[in-house]
Parts: structure tokens; sequence; C-alpha cells
């Protein structure tokens, strides 16, 4: 994988400075949230792409292997399924998340409605880029938390932004939206092969050690997800594997130590200290059942 999570470096970084490098408009350390987000974009597809092409000219062949990335797979359903707006507003913050990428990686070129919005502020990529970004994927990494509701909302004049620009407000969250996310992937982005990198849910980091690994929220979301999956699969999806975020708690990025991802408690003060979650008892016991009854790799990770 070249990149895990393009879309949050650019927009995170970008446009609400709220990760490194902390820039946007009004930020202490400067920026303009309407462009330098889709330039950072820009650079990160040519970038993977030029690792790509690479890594086939020198590597591949002779070493075997596959090369992709990792997106953000967040699906949008209208919040009010009989409004036009809201249906085109769930399209359209699908396109501003997930199509700013996926596009460009399958067709070589930035969906028609970003191109429509964002205008001049969105760069273009030269023939030559756009052929060397095109199909730049072996395999796609999707990094799948939740589905979001989205409704129309209107989008300012002055001061764009790139989390403005779609012209839709979201709300978590809609579990089904898992299979209707790979289902729509597989239509529109011909079905590449797809490992789910990355799925799973936090807590809080300060809960007393007996509710930490009583996660039982934990069960239900990895459980009625890959539910979701198998459909999927069965509906002709094609996915390699599914690795659940993660296997111990760990150190994340902005949150540091104040949530909780793993199926497996560590004392952050002395972290040989580990204690096996509920999660954790209950994921062994579904692999050893279902592994043999599914052409699918599941498994845990951290990094």
């Amino acid at each position: 994988m070249t990149l895990n999570k393009p879309y949050f470096f650019a927009t995170k970084g970008y446009g609400d400075g709220s990760n490194a490098p902390g820039r946007c408009t009004g930020c202490e350390f400067g920026g303009d949230s309407g462009t330098e987000p889709y330039v950072v974009a820009h650079h990160q597809l040519l970038a993977h792409a030029e690792a790509v092409s690479l890594y086939r000219k020198k590597y591949q062949k002779f070493q075997g292997g596959k090369i992709g990335t990792t997106l953000i797979g967040t699906w949008f359903t209208p919040l009010n399924q009989t409004s036009s707006l809201d249906k085109a507003a769930a399209e359209r913050a699908f396109d501003f998340t997930v199509g700013w990428f996926l596009d460009p990686l399958v067709y070589g070129d930035y969906p028609k409605t970003m191109k429509e919005i964002i205008g001049d502020r969105l760069p273009r990529f030269t023939p030559q880029e756009s052929e060397l970004v095109e199909g730049s994927l072996d395999f796609l990494g999707l990094d799948y938390y939740f589905t979001k509701y989205a409704t129309y909302t209107t989008t300012p004049q002055e001061n764009p932004n790139v989390l403005t620009d779609p012209g839709a407000a979201s709300f978590v969250y809609y579990p089904p939206g898992f299979r209707i996310t790979l289902n729509y992937i597989k239509e529109a982005y011909k079905n590449p092969l797809t490992y789910i990198t990355e799925h799973g849910v936090s807590d809080y980091g300060n809960l007393p050690i007996e509710n930490a690994l009583a996660d039982n929220g934990r069960i239900h979301c990895h459980c009625s997800h890959l539910s979701c999956l198998k459909c999927a699969i069965e509906d002709g999806y094609n996915v390699a594997g599914y690795f659940a975020w993660s296997l111990m708690d760990n150190y994340e990025f902005v949150e540091g130590y104040t949530l909780r991802f793993g199926m497996n408690w560590v004392n952050f003060p002395n972290p040989a200290d580990r204690k096996e979650k509920d999660s954790g008892k209950w994921f062994s016991k579904f692999i050893a059942r279902e592994i043999d009854h599914v052409n699918l790799h599941v498994s845990s990770f951290i990094i």
C-alpha cells in the first residue's frame, strides 16, 4: 500500500487544520482551505502512480506481489429518502470523499461533480498524468467504519472550503451501508480486487477496566458488518480480506491514548499488561467456526 487514507491528509491537514501540518484558512500556520487540499490530493495521486509505475517496471515481474493504496470507504445515504436535494447531496458527498481518489485511479480523471463545483480550484491532469494514474491499482484497500446520512446544505460563495464544497451535511450512521458501498464500487469502478483494510469501533480510553473488557458494542459492530460483507460477496463483489481494527489498544494518530479500538486491552503505562476483551474472545471463536466455510481471509492487525 503506497498511501493510507489520502483523503484525511488532504482535508484534515489542509482543510480544517486538525491534523499535521495544521494548515487551513484562519489557522495559525496559514493556508487556504479552498485550494490547498485539492493540490495536496492531486500530488498524492501522482506520487502513488509514480510509485506503482516504478514497481511494475522494475520489481513486479521478478518478485510478484501486488501494489495498491487504501482509501476511506464512507457511504452516504439521503437523510430524506424522498428528497431529490438530499439524494443529490449524498451523491456529491461520496464523490468528494471516495470518488475524489477512486475516479482518477480507475478512469484517470476527477468526478464530473467535483470539476463542475470546484472549477479552477481543482488541479487538472495532463494527458500523460492521466495515463499514469489510470489503472494504477492491483488492489484497492478500503478503510470502512460507517455510513452517514447526508442532507442538502448551501455552499458558501465566499471563503470556499474543501469541507463545505460538497454542499452536504452528514450524520452518523447506517450499518447496511457497508454492503451498499461495496456493491456501488463493484458497479461503478469495475469490481476491483479489494481488501477491507480497517473496520472497527472505538471506546473511550479512560473506561474502568471491567467496562472496557465487556465490549459488546464492538462485537455487534463486527458481527453485523461481517454479515453485510458476506452478502456483498454473494452479490459478486471481489473481496479478498477483512482486517479488524485492531488487535490491541494503541496510540491513535491525533487522539493519542484517549480512544481504544483494540480487541485486547492494554495498560498504557505498562504495555506488557494486556487482557483479552470479550470481542477478542468472540472474534477467535468466529474465525475458528467460520473460516473454513468462506473464501475470505479474516484477520486483525495493528500499525
